[in-house]
Protein backbone atom coordinates (compact mmCIF):
# COMPACT_ATOMS: atom_id res chain seq x y z
CA UNK A 1 0.00 0.00 0.00
CA UNK A 2 1.14 3.74 -0.76
CA UNK A 3 -0.75 6.57 0.88
CA UNK A 4 -0.37 10.15 0.43
CA UNK A 5 -1.81 13.07 1.45
CA UNK A 6 -0.95 16.86 1.76
CA UNK A 7 1.10 16.78 5.04
CA UNK A 8 3.54 14.20 3.26
CA UNK A 9 5.80 16.03 1.28
CA UNK A 10 8.06 12.99 0.40
CA UNK A 11 5.22 12.31 -2.56
CA UNK A 12 4.91 8.62 -2.60
CA UNK A 13 2.12 7.79 -4.83
CA UNK A 14 4.01 10.35 -7.35
CA UNK A 15 7.06 8.67 -7.12
CA UNK A 16 5.64 5.55 -6.99
CA UNK A 17 4.14 6.33 -10.65
CA UNK A 18 7.62 8.12 -11.55
CA UNK A 19 9.34 4.47 -10.41
CA UNK A 20 6.91 2.48 -12.09
CA UNK A 21 6.92 4.32 -15.73
CA UNK A 22 10.55 4.76 -15.53
CA UNK A 23 10.73 0.67 -14.56
CA UNK A 24 9.07 -0.42 -17.17
CA UNK A 25 10.70 -1.73 -20.03
CA UNK A 26 8.02 -3.95 -22.33
CA UNK A 27 4.65 -2.29 -21.91
CA UNK A 28 2.18 -0.07 -19.74
CA UNK A 29 -1.31 -0.13 -19.42
CA UNK A 30 -3.40 2.40 -17.60
CA UNK A 31 -6.88 3.17 -17.05
CA UNK A 32 -7.42 6.61 -15.42
CA UNK A 33 -10.96 8.83 -15.24
CA UNK A 34 -8.68 12.40 -14.78
CA UNK A 35 -5.76 12.10 -17.08
CA UNK A 36 -3.47 15.45 -17.14
CA UNK A 37 0.15 14.71 -16.59
CA UNK A 38 2.23 16.97 -15.48
CA UNK A 39 5.40 17.80 -17.19
CA UNK A 40 7.84 15.05 -15.52
CA UNK A 41 5.00 12.81 -15.87
CA UNK A 42 5.10 13.55 -19.94
CA UNK A 43 8.64 13.13 -19.54
CA UNK A 44 8.56 9.80 -18.17
CA UNK A 45 6.04 8.29 -20.26
CA UNK A 46 7.58 9.77 -23.54
CA UNK A 47 11.06 8.40 -22.68
CA UNK A 48 9.51 5.40 -22.06
CA UNK A 49 7.92 5.33 -25.32
CA UNK A 50 11.50 6.24 -26.75
CA UNK A 51 13.13 2.51 -24.84
CA UNK A 52 10.11 0.72 -26.75
CA UNK A 53 7.85 0.27 -24.24
CA UNK A 54 4.37 0.27 -25.79
CA UNK A 55 2.11 2.07 -23.80
CA UNK A 56 -2.33 2.56 -24.39
CA UNK A 57 -3.78 4.74 -22.05
CA UNK A 58 -7.89 4.55 -21.72
CA UNK A 59 -9.21 7.98 -20.39
CA UNK A 60 -13.11 8.60 -20.13
CA UNK A 61 -14.98 9.97 -22.96
CA UNK A 62 -17.70 12.92 -23.58
CA UNK A 63 -19.29 11.43 -20.77
CA UNK A 64 -17.26 12.33 -17.82
CA UNK A 65 -18.64 13.96 -14.48
CA UNK A 66 -15.45 16.88 -15.44
CA UNK A 67 -15.73 18.47 -18.85
CA UNK A 68 -12.61 20.66 -17.73
CA UNK A 69 -10.56 18.05 -16.66
CA UNK A 70 -10.95 16.59 -20.09
CA UNK A 71 -10.12 19.62 -21.89
CA UNK A 72 -6.69 19.62 -19.89
CA UNK A 73 -5.49 16.64 -20.91
CA UNK A 74 -6.44 17.14 -24.41
CA UNK A 75 -3.75 19.82 -24.53
CA UNK A 76 -1.78 16.98 -23.86
CA UNK A 77 -2.88 14.03 -26.50
CA UNK A 78 -0.90 15.46 -29.21
CA UNK A 79 2.29 15.47 -27.97
CA UNK A 80 1.99 11.38 -26.81
CA UNK A 81 0.45 10.08 -29.37
CA UNK A 82 3.32 11.98 -31.83
CA UNK A 83 5.72 9.17 -29.45
CA UNK A 84 3.92 6.45 -30.43
CA UNK A 85 1.34 6.24 -27.26
CA UNK A 86 -1.55 5.16 -27.75
CA UNK A 87 -5.14 6.73 -26.14
CA UNK A 88 -8.37 5.50 -26.35
CA UNK A 89 -11.77 6.73 -25.07
CA UNK A 90 -14.09 4.51 -22.98
CA UNK A 91 -17.38 5.00 -24.78
CA UNK A 92 -20.68 3.25 -23.27
CA UNK A 93 -20.33 6.09 -20.08
CA UNK A 94 -18.40 7.69 -17.12
CA UNK A 95 -15.03 5.55 -16.80
CA UNK A 96 -14.07 6.19 -12.97
CA UNK A 97 -11.46 3.98 -13.30
CA UNK A 98 -7.94 4.12 -11.68
CA UNK A 99 -5.68 1.08 -13.06
CA UNK A 100 -1.98 0.42 -14.23
CA UNK A 101 -0.26 -2.64 -15.10
CA UNK A 102 3.80 -2.56 -15.89
CA UNK A 103 5.69 -5.26 -17.78
CA UNK A 104 2.20 -7.72 -17.61
CA UNK A 105 3.47 -8.00 -13.64
CA UNK A 106 3.20 -4.64 -11.62
CA UNK A 107 -0.51 -3.82 -11.21
CA UNK A 108 -0.78 -0.41 -9.57
CA UNK A 109 -5.12 0.28 -7.94
CA UNK A 110 -6.28 2.63 -6.34
CA UNK A 111 -7.92 6.08 -5.79
CA UNK A 112 -5.25 8.12 -7.45
CA UNK A 113 -5.91 9.99 -10.61
CA UNK A 114 -3.11 11.11 -12.64
CA UNK A 115 -2.85 14.38 -12.13
CA UNK A 116 -1.39 16.78 -9.67
CA UNK A 117 -4.13 16.84 -6.86
CA UNK A 118 -3.79 13.58 -6.22
CA UNK A 119 -0.22 13.51 -6.25
CA UNK A 120 0.04 16.19 -4.21
CA UNK A 121 -3.05 17.99 -2.54
CA UNK A 122 -5.80 15.03 -2.22
CA UNK A 123 -5.43 11.93 0.46
CA UNK A 124 -5.02 9.03 -1.52
CA UNK A 125 -4.10 5.40 -1.26
CA UNK A 126 -2.76 2.52 -3.85
CA UNK A 127 -2.40 -0.99 -4.23
CA UNK A 128 0.96 -2.15 -5.80
CA UNK A 129 0.53 -6.04 -6.48
CA UNK A 130 3.67 -7.55 -8.06
CA UNK A 131 2.23 -10.45 -9.64
CA UNK A 132 2.10 -11.97 -13.25
CA UNK A 133 -1.48 -13.80 -12.18
CA UNK A 134 -2.53 -10.39 -10.91
CA UNK A 135 -1.49 -8.47 -13.84
CA UNK A 136 -2.97 -11.12 -16.39
CA UNK A 137 -6.56 -10.41 -14.51
CA UNK A 138 -6.38 -6.54 -15.06
CA UNK A 139 -4.67 -6.97 -18.00
CA UNK A 140 -8.39 -8.70 -19.13
CA UNK A 141 -10.05 -6.22 -17.63
CA UNK A 142 -9.05 -3.47 -19.71
CA UNK A 143 -9.03 -5.70 -22.94
CA UNK A 144 -12.69 -5.36 -22.13
CA UNK A 145 -12.85 -1.77 -21.80
CA UNK A 146 -10.98 -1.12 -24.74
CA UNK A 147 -13.35 -3.18 -26.73
CA UNK A 148 -15.88 -0.64 -25.48
CA UNK A 149 -13.43 2.32 -26.75
CA UNK A 150 -12.48 4.34 -29.73
CA UNK A 151 -8.54 5.07 -30.91
CA UNK A 152 -7.79 8.61 -30.65
CA UNK A 153 -5.30 8.56 -33.57
CA UNK A 154 -3.10 11.64 -34.99
CA UNK A 155 -5.39 11.57 -38.09
CA UNK A 156 -8.91 11.53 -35.72
CA UNK A 157 -7.53 13.94 -32.99
CA UNK A 158 -8.61 17.18 -34.39
CA UNK A 159 -12.49 15.52 -34.40
CA UNK A 160 -11.66 14.26 -30.85
CA UNK A 161 -10.38 17.26 -29.14
CA UNK A 162 -13.08 19.83 -27.48
CA UNK A 163 -12.68 23.60 -29.24
CA UNK A 164 -9.26 25.31 -28.83
CA UNK A 165 -11.15 28.02 -26.85
CA UNK A 166 -12.06 25.06 -24.06
CA UNK A 167 -9.11 23.69 -23.55
CA UNK A 168 -6.30 26.73 -24.14
CA UNK A 169 -7.69 28.39 -20.96
CA UNK A 170 -7.14 24.72 -19.06
CA UNK A 171 -4.18 25.08 -19.34
CA UNK A 172 -3.68 27.78 -16.75
CA UNK A 173 -6.02 25.69 -14.43
CA UNK A 174 -5.20 22.10 -14.96
CA UNK A 175 -3.10 22.31 -11.23
CA UNK A 176 -6.20 22.89 -9.84
CA UNK A 177 -8.30 20.23 -11.64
Amino acid sequence: MVSDGPNNKNHPIAHAYLAAINGARHSLMMEQSYFIPTTPFRNALIRAAKRGVRISILVPSEQIDSKPTRWASQNHWQTLLEQGIKIFEYQPTMMHAKLMVVDEKLSVIGSSNFDERSFFINDEINLHVDSTFFAQQQLQIIQEDLAKSREVTLANLPERLAPRLKRIPMRLLETQL
